[in-house]
């Protein structure tokens, strides 16, 4: 008596289902997925002959290859401290400019009396504190002599933010003639180094502040030279 043993093959709806499955797992890792068959047999020989990374966006489900992370991790790495340095140097710049100020401001708050000036350094002194006040006169002139003490308390009252400055026309005569001082006493307000005021006579205090105020509200660098 011979004996029979029946095998259960797949249907066809089974055959299409298992190739569906492994068409699509394929598809996420292999771009050689669209070659597969929708048969068994072409299925279980399938082979990756692209051996390259694929374009595929980083997500839950997906880990590229160590390289392109690693790739990718340095260029960002990079970039970031790049920028950093970037951002450290103009802090550094800007926090020098405000040290300098402070410092310019700090020594400007010393000068409490009168800067004494002469031929020599005239042009030095001047061009150094960005808003002076000089006044041309000599011992032997009365109103000149007024005047000084009205000089001496501005200087203190304004410490900071004017600096005065007197000039001896009997000694110095140079500076003297070179702005053609003729009368005494003559107040000039120079700024940025330049002439921008000029007060003849034994002005008050009140007229003098006024003046200078004036030019301490305005922009240095809108200032122009009376003398051209």
């Amino acid at each position: 008596m011979r004996y029979f043993s029946l095998l259960r093959l797949p249907s066809a709806a089974s055959f299409a289902a298992a190739s569906s499955f492994l068409s699509s797992s394929v598809s996420s890792i292999c771009c050689c997925a669209s070659s597969v068959s929708s048969s068994v047999a072409a299925v279980a020989t399938i082979r990756c002959i692209c051996h390259r990374p694929l374009p595929v966006p980083l997500n839950n489900n997906y880990f590229p290859p160590k390289g392109i992370i690693a790739q990718s991790g340095n260029e960002g790495g990079v970039s970031a401290a790049g920028d950093d340095d970037e951002l450290e140097a103009i802090r550094q710049k800007k926090m020098a400019e405000l040290q300098k100020v402070a410092a310019e401001r700090q020594a400007l708050s010393a000068i409490t009396q009168p800067v004494h000036l002469t031929d020599s350094n005239f042009s030095s002194e001047t061009a150094r504190y960005p808003l002076l006040l000089v006044d041309f006169w000599a011992p032997w002139c009365g109103p000149c002599r007024m005047v000084a003490p009205v000089i001496d308390q501005l200087a203190k009252e304004y410490a900071g933010k004017v600096v005065f400055g007197k000039v001896n026309v009997d000694e110095n005569p140079v500076i003297s003639n070179t702005f053609g001082i003729a009368s005494i006493p003559t107040m000039m307000v120079f700024k940025g180094g330049k002439v921008v005021d000029v007060m003849i006579g034994a002005m008050p205090k009140g007229q003098i502040e006024m003046k200078l105020k004036q030019h301490l509200g305005s922009s240095g660098s809108s200032s122009s030279s009376i003398y051209g």
